[in-house]
């Protein structure tokens, strides 16, 4: 299936119900959402684990190092630093809801 091209019974197999499902549209508009929740989901955690990283990292380096250690963008890291110091009560759910995440 790398190619694109499906070329063993299994994946002949897996192709059809593939371009099954995405005839049906109420399927594929229920699929999307799905996938899109999941996505955003993923993006929730990490940005969770992203935050509590910083919340211990944040008075032993600077926010560059801090950025390329966990691969975000420096005006991510900033907002985040920034949240936590207004806001020490927030947890890191309510500070990842609140970050501008860049895609």
């Amino acid at each position: 299936m790398d190619s694109g091209v499906a070329s063993t019974a299994y994946t002949k197999a897996l192709d059809a119900e593939v371009a099954s499902v995405k005839s049906v549209e109420k399927v594929r508009m229920q699929y999307m959402l799905l996938m899109e929740a999941y996505a955003h989901e993923r993006r929730m955690g990490g940005g969770q684990r992203v935050v509590r990283l910083v919340r211990r990292k944040m008075n032993k380096l600077s926010n560059e190092d801090m950025a390329d250690m966990f691969n975000i963008s420096l005006p991510e890291c900033d907002s985040i630093v920034k949240m936590i110091a207004e806001h020490p009560d927030w947890d890191d759910e309510q500070i990842a809801d609140e970050v501008d995440w860049e895609e």
